[in-house]
């Protein structure tokens, strides 16, 4: 269990049960059906992210990296997802119930190449409270935009940065809700035009190049053609937000129902050493029924989109956590090795500077003092910070402790690797030369 010794954090972190989340998320480390089913729980366990509960969103996703990158890999999208359900003033049921009786909605069986099997073991009726709960005001809504201008460059998108690495191939975003039918047993009994009791939700929203969605309308609804890439765990979701070209330099986000007719994924070429649970591979889309969620750009404009940037960095630092505690360990069993101790003090501050500034921005969000290009400037800061300090403390920990651990203990290789590729959404110099931009074009 994670400690949160800045005084900076904010009080609703104070509201957080970390003891029953570090209990519930080590019991769901069996397979990534019971990750995803603890992912539906975070709704309850730890909250979406909102004006009022950051600090208590940021320190529950670092309590499940402390536990294992990979599961909090798996819930910081669908926490993400609700997030900005709620900031639209919708709630999981409501969109569901929408596609399910589209206007163009077809019956049919989902289209997967691999298992597309997820569990159902909460009620949506836990998602719409917590939204309820968390959601912004209206007021605060209408007020909390982002300036296009700051956006408009791939490197300065979150969609390009935290639903995908684009040049690192990093996964992209995905979460979790309601169990599809298994190609072993598919359900032909009738056409799956039901609401589910529990809904899984991803959030897709990289861009590549050569790539294009498209959303049109037909109907009186609207219907998605093209591909998306890196969508993580789009094969075992039941659902997503996922953003699409409009028109010229237009796009908007809609929700999807990946279960359908016209749902192609593909998870074959996913190879990689880090997250390999949480596989981020194409979708594509040939007419799917699509939900509208904002207008147009809404989804770039709102301040939570930085926001969210900040809850990923919240992963990176409680993801390094047990790295020190390993080497506090070492440096106990050899209280006289003066580079273990050396390296064990530089790793410790790192860990402070990185808890420090996720509590400071978690603050600053519940003040009200990070919205518009304030919140931009405030999470890329958080992040390239948080960046550099878990790339110092793998350093550190890799030169004290050597190369044993990395052959013969699992999870030390596990978290090593998780780490490594999960850090590479942030984009390195390029978001520090963003972030100096930003400080030049500041009033």
């Amino acid at each position: 269990m994670i400690r949160l010794q800045s005084t900076a954090w904010p009080e609703s972190a104070a509201s957080l049960d970390l003891a029953r989340l570090a209990e519930e998320a080590a019991a769901s480390l069996a397979d990534i059906e019971t990750r995803l089913a603890f992912a539906a729980r975070s709704a309850e366990l730890v909250g979406p992210l909102a004006e009022r509960t950051a600090g208590r969103n940021f320190a529950g996703l670092a309590a499940a990296a402390a536990v294992e990158v990979t599961l909090a890999r798996v819930i910081e999208p669908h926490l993400d997802a609700l997030s900005i359900i709620g900031q639209a003033g919708r709630t999981p049921s409501d969109l569901a119930q929408d596609l399910a009786h589209h206007p163009t909605q077809q019956s049919g069986e989902r289209q997967a190449t691999d298992h597309a099997t997820t569990p159902g073991t909460r009620q949506d009726a836990l998602d719409d409270d917590a939204l309820r709960r968390s959601a912004p005001n209206d007021e605060v809504q209408n007020d909390e935009v982002l300036n296009d201008e700051v956006l408009n460059d791939d490197v300065l998108s979150r969609s390009a940065m935290d639903h995908a690495a684009t040049d690192h191939a990093a996964p992209s975003q995905a979460a979790t809700d309601q169990a599809a039918p298994s190609p072993a047993a598919p359900n032909h009994a009738a056409p799956n035009h039901a609401t589910p009791t529990t809904t899984t939700w991803g959030v897709f929203a990289a861009e590549a190049p050569g790539l294009t969605l498209r959303a049109t309308q037909h109907d009186g609804g609207w219907r998605l053609t093209g591909t998306k890439p890196w969508c993580s765990l789009a094969s075992r979701l039941s659902h997503a937000l996922v953003t699409a070209t409009t028109g010229p330099g237009e796009r908007r986000l809609f929700a999807v129902d990946l279960r359908i007719d016209g749902v192609t994924t593909d998870d074959s070429a996913w190879l990689a050493r880090g997250l390999p649970l949480v596989a981020s591979a194409p979708v594509t889309f040939d007419a799917v029924p699509a939900v509208p969620v904002g207008e147009d750009g809404w989804y770039l404009r709102r301040s939570g989109f930085a926001w969210g940037g900040i809850g990923v960095a919240a992963c990176w630092w409680g993801g390094a956590i047990p790295l020190v505690d390993r080497l506090l360990q070492a440096a106990r069993a050899k209280p006289d090795a003066e580079l273990l101790l050396r390296a064990l003090g530089a790793a410790s501050i790192d860990l402070a500077i990185a808890e420090q500034a996720i509590a400071e921005a978690g603050r600053a969000i519940e003040q009200g003092d990070a919205d518009g290009v304030a919140g931009a400037r405030l999470a890329q800061r958080v992040r390239s910070t948080v960046r550099g300090r878990v790339d110092a403390i793998r350093a550190a920990v890799l030169a004290a402790l050597g190369p044993a651990p990395l052959t013969n203990d699992r999870d030390y290789l596990s978290r090593m690797s998780d780490l490594e590729l999960y850090v590479q959404q942030d984009h390195g110099d390029r978001d520090l030369a963003r972030y100096g931009r930003l400080l030049v074009e500041a009033d």
